[in-house]
């Protein structure tokens, strides 16, 4: 049974959320470029992977603001302000302390939040996340600008279509009924032109100096990340990358760690939630 949505106010902006089970632990998922939380349950791999959540928390899903089912807006905000949809939702969902599941995009905003608000932060997971998202001479696992502006354009030009697929979800590229929800999902969670501004935000995002991001040559940047904080530090928290992961290991080895403050990183296999491991 597909979760009723309400509406947290964010300002002016309603926030589109649900939420889901009645475990001990609120859990937030802070999704990445687009989503529409109607849609999730559509796809049994999603809806499978939401519902493993839901078993061992109370799951809390939202559309950030231009996305989904919440307010459309004229101009995208700061990181900071779309971080702060995040505590509107858990306000309006009565959510004192949560541990927070940030993918893709969602990986800096969870870290943003997680350092402005450390006493409503009880875990930081960071999956298929980024400290910065573009390279520099002193980030060299961010994406080169050209490779970055040709792929946003096939993106756009292609919108509701197939593109990058095979990395997101290698084993489901090529399963129709798959595709076809995909097609969907991206058309209904924003337009082209919202979904090019979402990617030029994207672009400028780098938290680096909200925390200590140490790399290594296996891992990449995210094989351990310390909070410093705004003003205190994360009571407990891992970061894990995850950049492939199965919704096993986020299930259980994930949200296991944080309250140790250990690291776990999981065997690739699928990047974030959606078309979560169908082994799963």
């Amino acid at each position: 049974m597909r979760p009723e949505t309400r509406y947290a106010h964010s300002g002016d902006v309603n926030i589109a959320y649900q939420v889901v089970g009645e475990g001990p632990r609120d859990l937030v998922v802070v999704p990445g470029w687009v989503s529409n939380i109607d849609l999730f349950w559509d796809e049994p791999h999603v809806a499978r992977f939401l519902e493993r959540l839901a078993s061992f928390s109370r799951l809390i899903l939202f559309d950030k603001r231009g996305t989904g089912l919440s307010d459309r807006v004229a101009d995208m905000p700061s990181l900071e302000t779309r971080m702060d949809d995040v505590r509107a939702v858990m306000d309006a969902a009565s959510s004192e302390q949560a541990a927070l599941f940030g993918y893709s995009e969602g990986g800096p905003m969870c870290a943003l939040f997680a350092a402005t608000y450390p006493a409503r932060t009880t875990a930081l997971i960071m999956g298929g996340s980024y400290a910065r998202r573009m390279w520099a001479p002193d980030y060299s696992w961010g994406t080169p600008r050209d490779t970055w502006e040709s792929f946003l354009d096939a993106v756009v030009r292609n919108w509701g279509g197939t593109t990058g697929l095979d990395e997101r979800v290698p084993s489901l590229a090529h399963d129709p009924q798959f595709r076809d929800w995909w097609a969907r999902f991206v058309r209904q969670s924003a337009s082209p032109n919202a979904g090019r501004t979402i990617w030029s935000l994207i672009a400028d995002i780098d938290i680096r100096h909200v925390g200590a991001f140490h790399e290594s040559e296996e891992h990449g940047p995210f094989r351990r990340y310390t909070p410093l904080g705004r003003r205190s530090r994360v009571p407990s928290h891992t970061h894990n990358q995850v950049r492939n992961q199965t919704g096993r290991s986020i299930c259980r080895s994930q949200l296991g760690a944080v309250n140790s403050g250990r690291s776990h990183i999981s065997d690739p296999i699928h990047r974030a939630h959606i078309g979560s491991d169908p082994r799963f």
